[in-house]
């Protein structure tokens, strides 16, 4: 389940200037919002417009976001219950910036909005404005979704990322406390078809005529994955990843296998595969870059194997073990779950009301559904046929989803397979 949740919560970049217009000066932490300042534009809320000052004694989120970025719309219902959650002690604001820029009007955001109520079952509560330049130049950014917090009194308290609006961080600013946020510095220069150091691009370099390499998080980055053909060079970059990620790419065949078939050894292996760390998020995302000479890409995902072995002593190899399952049989009532046609789709996000995989092989039911197993699951159906197949709220209990299986005329039961397996060790 979290390495599909980190899929869907990298941030998105932002296609417009993060300049500033009429020579306004950006705010920082510390700075105050002029006084009377209105909010314009103002949907489902009660007026058209907001004046900062009706929230006295409130903390204050702007939550920036525009239509494009679907991280941003996919925060909505989390932050609809944080406010639900601290009631009147805070008032966030969803803030649609450059919205001329993106298209972004009244019709396409009531849209929007109705959609996320359509599909979470419940209505988004939280006040939407759009098209405000001043918050625009006051606040500019490179990158989405992008936080601004506010005193009652219109002090930027913080600038942040939505992964630190948290209830903990809430409650530390509502006793009076300035809880330790990473604050957000999108590096607005940054050009991510050049790579990293070179010219200033993200830092000091020097001049090279191949080089590869690993780092730590790096502030200020778009987290992304890409490859570069020039005439005379080969470029390979994964900015702010999961170390799982950089492993996947560098062992695509043995990393095919479900997260509950790779098996890790050794302390260092479990602190660079295992679980998030919530306290220390950010030292568990790694940055590489590997420029060489023109060169096939067989050759540079070699080389970033070689580079991970060298830089953490990474072993991966593939082997059978001989391990407790749970086993998918069909019986004669399967014949219910045969497809009803219609597009090809699933939803497993953790807001929707209906979870569901449409007109899918049983295949790839099994493969998605063993991110939720800490058992393997192993299809011995034979089937050929596409299934649909309805699934429970809470896709953590293994109890309920394989009573849906059930439910679908399949059959579930332990037993003990010999299975191929991923050991991932570091020394």
């Amino acid at each position: 389940m979290k390495w599909i949740f980190c899929l869907m919560a990298l941030l998105c970049h932002n296609p417009s200037t993060a300049q500033t217009s009429n020579n306004i000066k950006p705010l920082s932490i510390g700075d105050t919002l002029p006084a009377g300042l209105v909010l314009t534009n103002v949907v489902n809320y009660p007026g058209s417009e907001i004046q900062l000052s009706e929230y006295k004694d409130k903390l204050i989120i702007l939550d920036f976001w525009s239509s494009w970025c679907g991280a941003c719309i996919k925060l909505f219902p989390y932050m609809d219950s944080l406010q639900q959650q601290f009631k009147d002690d805070i008032k966030i604001v969803l803030v649609n910036g450059r919205s001329k820029a993106s298209g972004d009007d009244e019709k396409k955001i009531r849209k929007i909005i109705d959609g996320v109520g359509k599909r979470t079952g419940k209505p988004v509560s939280l006040p939407v404005t759009f098209d405000n330049p001043l918050l625009d130049d006051y606040f500019p950014h490179q990158y989405l979704p992008h936080e601004v917090w506010l005193d009652s009194n219109g002090v930027v308290l913080a600038i942040t990322s939505s992964e630190e609006v948290t209830p903990d961080n809430i409650k530390a600013f509502l006793s009076g406390e300035r809880p330790s946020l990473h604050i957000k510095n999108d590096l607005k220069n940054f050009d991510v078809n050049k790579p990293l150091y070179v010219n200033g691009n993200g830092g000091n370099g020097e001049v090279f005529l191949s080089r590869s390499v690993f780092t730590g998080y790096i502030e200020g980055l778009k987290n992304n994955i890409g490859q570069v053909n020039t005439a005379t060079t080969s470029r390979l970059y994964a900015f702010n990843q999961p170390f799982s990620i950089i492993v996947r790419m560098a062992y695509p065949e043995e990393m095919k296998l479900p997260a509950n078939r790779i098996m890790l050894r050794g302390m260092a292996a479990e602190k660079l595969m295992g679980p998030p760390d919530s306290s220390a998020p950010y030292q568990q995302l790694y940055c590489y870059d590997l420029v060489v000479p023109l060169t096939s890409e067989k050759a540079l995902y070699s080389h970033l194997k070689s580079d991970m072995q060298r830089t953490f002593d990474l072993k991966v190899t593939k082997e059978k073990r001989k391990l407790d399952c749970w086993v998918l049989t069909a019986t004669p009532g399967v014949a219910k779950a045969y497809t009803k046609g219609g597009e090809t789709n699933w939803d497993l996000d953790a807001y929707s009301k209906d979870k569901f995989m449409q007109n899918q092989p049983i295949g790839t039911v099994v493969y998605v559904l063993n991110a939720f197993f800490s058992t393997p699951l192993i299809d011995e159906t034979g089937l050929s046929q596409n299934i649909d197949l309805k699934l429970p709220q809470n896709l953590n209990d293994t109890s309920a989803l394989i009573k849906s299986l059930q439910d679908a005329g399949f059959r579930v039961e332990k037993a003990i397979r010999e299975l191929p397996v991923t050991i991932i060790t570091t020394n």
